[in-house]
């Protein structure tokens, strides 16, 4: 059978966030596991024409991603629908409430739609309104790259050098949208005097419309970088470090003291399992599929208070013990996947 993947998400933003990684990661997966098919990869649909089977890995409510044709059998991941569980955060305007209809209409002709987890499976469900056995979970996992580094490799020293890293801090990794919640982060380590090292491209960017509500907590973020607040000695609370190879990454989640995911709603999580993978504790919030993701292998923090993921924070920074313990569960826990 010849398996059609679109990878246009791979020619636009999305190449160095968490689709393009998705897509990039399915593909290779596929030809390495798969010796009973055939892949046709490419970022053109008119390419598609003699497949039996074609595979879009990316879904936007408000845009037009899916083809107004679906003649051969069509997989649809959708791997969150955030804008749709927090409208007054991402407003569709009029055109994008159009879109949303067409797309609605052409998702329903799917033969099957693939969701990174349960909780993203129960809002295609719900805002879809699609038959249960159209919707499957199939989870995520962390690449290969990910592990536990020794402490004289090279690629600490190397990335605690060009980052300037202090000791101790706090990691996130990712956007800066409504639904990260990065503001309570960065506020919880003001209390607790730790500072936050953020990796993505977006938090690096002054490139964005400062008006757009999308935009607002990211506004916040990146004046709070901007002016540069810090501790006494010095030490910036928040370093913004923009795109950073896998082959950097790994070395940021081996030094980081925690790393932090304090979103208000996630589709799974990867970069909690990337952690995990690298024995670094894990600290996040307890909702959406951050519960799957996380099990028990990390601390999860209800609600919407900062004292609470500042609370948290603090006791895995100030125990090596909790640390240990929650390094060993994390193991487990990405192993899963």
């Amino acid at each position: 059978m010849k398996i059609a993947i679109d990878i246009s998400p791979l020619q636009t933003g999305h190449r160095v966030r968490g689709v393009g990684r998705y897509t990039r990661q399915l593909i290779k997966s596929m030809v390495r596991h798969d010796r009973t098919n055939t892949y046709l990869v490419s970022g053109k649909k008119t390419d598609f024409e003699e497949a039996d089977l074609i595979h879009y890995p990316y879904f936007n409510p408000f845009w037009l991603t899916l083809p107004r044709q679906m003649t051969k059998p069509t997989v649809v991941t959708i791997h969150d629908l955030i804008p749709l569980v927090f409208p007054q955060a991402y407003p569709p305007g009029l055109k994008g409430k159009f879109r949303f209809r067409v797309q609605k209409k052409r998702l329903k002709k799917a033969a099957m739609v693939v969701t990174d987890s349960r909780a993203s499976a129960k809002d295609v469900r719900r805002f879809y309104g699609l038959e249960n056995s159209l919707v499957q979970t199939v989870y995520l996992a962390p690449d290969e790259v990910f592990e536990v580094l020794s402490r004289r490799s090279r690629i600490l020293s190397r990335v605690s050098e060009k980052y300037r890293l202090p000791k101790k801090f706090i990691l996130y990794v990712g956007d800066a949208n409504y639904n990260k919640n990065l503001p309570r982060l960065v506020q919880a380590c003001w209390q607790i005097g730790v500072p936050l090292v953020i990796v993505g491209k977006q938090v690096a960017s002054n490139d964005f419309d400062r008006n757009h509500p999308e935009n607002r907590e990211l506004g916040w973020l990146r004046e709070q970088i901007e002016r540069g607040v810090g501790f006494s000695d010095g030490q910036k609370l928040v370093q913004a470090l923009g795109f950073v190879p896998d082959e950097e990454l790994v070395g940021l989640y081996n030094l980081a003291s925690c790393y932090c995911q304090p979103s208000r709603y996630e589709g799974f999580g990867l970069t909690v399992l990337e952690a995990m993978s690298c024995g670094t504790p894990v600290v996040a919030t307890a909702n959406s599929s951050l519960v799957e993701t996380v099990g028990q292998a990390g601390l999860l923090v209800s609600g919407e208070a900062v004292e609470s993921l500042a609370e948290a924070l603090a006791k895995v920074i100030g125990s090596s013990r909790l640390q240990k313990k929650l390094a060993a569960r994390g193991f487990g826990q990405a192993a899963r996947f």
